[in-house]
């Protein structure tokens, strides 16, 4: 998303269970509950070598606000075609607190063609890829050839 809002030449775009950092950095600077589930879950990413919570949090209290939150992407993301998907079951990127404000910030947004989905699905869309790909693949030929 922030590739895409900064590079002009760049004409779809488009996120599965897009994670809005800005959200996160907000938890974690303010320490609530959400802010230690973020964390707790940083920890757990094994796929990421020498990753951690502390290091997303020192990694996030660096960054500016701006440069992280999705909502704020929009008008770069002006005359480009979004495509946005979310589960319906994800708790990492819920569509209520998470995919949802995403989607109204980028509504508000002139001119900038937005399509949004809520399929069934996990955070990995673990039993609706097929309709995951039927729709990127949709969305693919039609905005970005």
């Amino acid at each position: 998303m922030a590739a895409g809002s900064s590079d002009t030449a760049i004409v779809c775009v488009g996120a599965m269970a897009p994670g809005n950092l800005g959200d996160f950095k907000r938890a974690i600077e303010v320490g609530n509950e959400t802010g230690d589930w973020i964390m707790d879950c940083a920890d757990s990413l094994f796929m990421l070598r020498g990753y951690s919570g502390a290091k997303m949090k020192r990694e996030l209290v660096e960054v500016d606000l701006q440069d992280v939150d999705l909502r704020t992407y929009g008008p770069g993301l002006v005359a480009k075609s979004v495509f946005l998907i979310v589960g319906d079951k994800d708790i990492v990127t819920p569509a209520d607190t998470m995919f949802s404000p995403i989607v109204e910030s980028y509504r508000r947004t002139a001119n900038l063609a937005l399509e949004t989905h809520v399929i069934s699905g996990d955070h990995s869309f673990s039993w609706g890829r097929k309709e995951l790909t039927d729709l990127v693949k949709d969305w693919m030929l039609r905005d970005c050839r």
